[in-house]
Parts: C-alpha cells; structure tokens; sequence
C-alpha cells in the first residue's frame, strides 16, 4: 500500500504527518509545473517571462486553482497568457494598469474596480484587493456566479455582497481558530491544501452550509451560505477539513488513482453509509476517506468538550464505519480499482473505530 501511505499518515495524524503533507503539496507543485512547461513550450515569450518571475509569483500561479483547470480540463490559451502577464504585472510592474484578475482571483488590476466584485479594497500598492482569511487563504472574487468546477450542487447561485464576505471571512477566521486548537496537523495544511475560497449564496436556502471542491481545480473551495448565523463554528471548521482532504486525496491521485478504469464504472453507486448518498465508485472512495479525516476531527473536539451535538456527530461518522464493508461494495469493482484500494479502506475502517 506504499503509494497511499502518506496520505495515511497524513488523514491519521501520524508523528510525521506535517512533514508528510508538505511533501505531498510539493508533489502537486511539480506535477503543476511540469504540465505548465509543456503548455508554455513553443512560447517563447511566455516561457521567458516565466523564468523572470519571483519565486513568490511562481508559487502563486502554481497554487492557483484556475491555472490547475487549464492544465486538467483545458481552456483558452489566450486567457492563459493574459492571466501570466497579469502575474508577471503584478510582480514586477508596480505602476502598470491591466484590466484583469491575479490568477488567484484576490487582486483586480485594473484602474477601477469592476462593479461586481463586492469587497475589493485598495490598498497601498494601488491595487485592488479581495479579502482573505487571517491565515492567508484568499477569497476568490474573479469567477462568476455559476462555476464548474465544483458547481457545489446549486443551480442558481448568488453572489454575496460586501456584508455577506465579511460576516463570511469572519466565521471561517473562528473555524480556523477551532482547529488550530484542537487538530494542529489540520491546521498545518489548510493554508496549502486550500489556495483559495469562493463565496456563494443560495436564497433558496438561505441558512444551509453546502461546500465543494473538484481534483480538475485543486485548492479551489465553493462555500455557500458561509456567514449564515446558523453555522456552528464546529461545522465551519469540518467544512474546511473536508474539502481540504479532498484536495490532499486528489494530489495523490494525480500520479496514483484510485480507480484505474472509469468507463465500465460509469453507471455504478454505492450507498455511503454516512448520509445514505448514492455516491459514484470514485466519490464512495473520496468519501470514505474523508469523514476519517473529520473523525479524527471530531475525536479531537470531544476530548476538550463533551457537549452533546458534538458526542452526537461523533457518534454518526462511527456508525458510518461500523457499517462500512468496504470488500462487499467494493469486491465487484476490484478490476477497475487500484491494486491496494480496498485494502486502503479497511485499514481507514479499522483505524477510525478504535481512535
């Protein structure tokens, strides 16, 4: 099982776990910049340009989800160049005006603003800056309302006005908080695993937190209805781990998949037995993996507070792992599964139930 077990180390909060996960995000790093190289190749310019940029413009483009779905899901390239030039702008031309975005999303650098990206604030450099969260994570304000890389499973959603960003950066700053108190290794990487957040609103349902992240945008997180007054900081906090999980999974994936074959999968669910879901093979596995994380979580919180909404939630992801038979679903997939991914689960389900 050696290609999983950082991430087993990692998800299980090992001695060596930060280490771990800094090796994996460099692994994601690489893999970005190789497959960057390979779409600058035969662009002289670009490729020139590249090698001028500092480091730290470098680890901002890499760690930028929209460059990640270029490389992934493809795009157009003239909207590739135009956001390296706007790096490149942001980098070195300190008195250059462009009507764009940072490939982050959180720094507009044109002369005005446009008018509806709400929260941007000018600051002394001249540009025009999106909100960030106090451990750095950026608030992407660049992408429109519908996004398709996570959709977040809303159809129509909103975008918030300035009051709804802030009273939203103002709650995550808490869940941030939450987990660096009581998950350190957590905390650790949730500023690497997630390059970024977008805010989104559901008048539908205006009080329910719904979330979403997608391996064709890795770091990219969609939170809806994130400064709602009914969110716990507790469950702002699991939202954050969980999505960040995701993106920790998906860089393993990136040079070791989960599921080999795609295509005969491709009608094919599995029952999660947390949320009673019917989720796709690849999802099920993505899942299972996940609520171990937010069970070591949740294990954590209730060793410093015995409330009962938090024994409860607790109690609800051990029950998911009782019921878990990760040979009888997933016996019939093995073909199309990676050689050690079900021995992957079994050892999470063991892990889970004695933590």
């Amino acid at each position: 099982m050696k290609p999983y077990e950082p991430l087993l180390t990692w998800l299980g909060r090992e001695p060596t776990a930060t280490e771990t996960i800094d090796r994996v995000q460099e692994g994601r790093l690489a893999w970005l910049a190789r497959e960057l190289a390979i779409a600058l190749s035969g662009q002289a310019d670009l490729a020139d340009l590249w090698r001028s940029l500092s480091l730290r413009a470098v680890e901002r483009i890499l760690g930028a989800p929209i460059i990640c779905q270029y490389l992934r899901v493809g795009g157009d390239a003239a909207e590739l160049q135009r956001i390296l030039r706007a790096e490149f702008a942001l980098d070195q031309e300190v008195e250059r005006r462009v009507d764009h975005w940072s490939a982050l999303g959180d720094v507009w650098l044109g002369g005005a603003p446009p008018p509806e990206a709400a929260g941007l604030e000018r600051g002394p450099d001249g540009r025009y800056h999106a909100p960030a969260l106090a451990c750095g994570i950026s608030i992407d304000l660049s992408l429109p309302a519908v996004i398709a890389y996570p959709s977040a499973n809303v159809a129509v959603p909103g975008l918030p006005d300035a009051k709804q960003i802030a009273d939203s950066v103002a709650r995550l700053d808490s869940a941030i908080l939450c987990v660096a108190e009581v998950d350190p290794v957590m905390h650790h990487a949730l500023p690497s695993l997630i390059s970024n957040i977008v805010l989104r609103t559901n008048s539908a349902t205006p009080e329910r937190l719904q979330s979403g992240s997608s391996a064709a945008a890795l770091g990219r997180v969609v939170l809806v209805n994130a400064g709602a007054r009914a969110n716990s900081t507790d469950m702002l906090a699991e939202v954050l781990i969980h999505e960040a999980s995701h993106t920790a999974i998906s860089t393993v994936e990136l040079t070791c998949p989960l599921v080999t074959d795609a295509v005969p999968l491709a009608d094919c669910r599995i029952l999660s037995p947390w949320t009673g879901a019917c989720l796709p093979v690849h999802a099920f596995l993505h899942a299972c993996l996940v609520w171990y994380a937010v069970s070591g979580f949740w294990a954590r919180v209730g060793r410093l507070d015995k409330r009962v909404e938090r024994d409860a939630r607790r109690e609800m992801i051990r029950q998911g792992f009782l019921k878990l038979q990760p040979q009888a679903v997933l016996g019939p997939y093995r073909p199309h599964l990676h050689a050690d991914g079900i021995l992957l689960l079994q050892t999470i389900r063991e892990k889970a139930l004695v933590a």
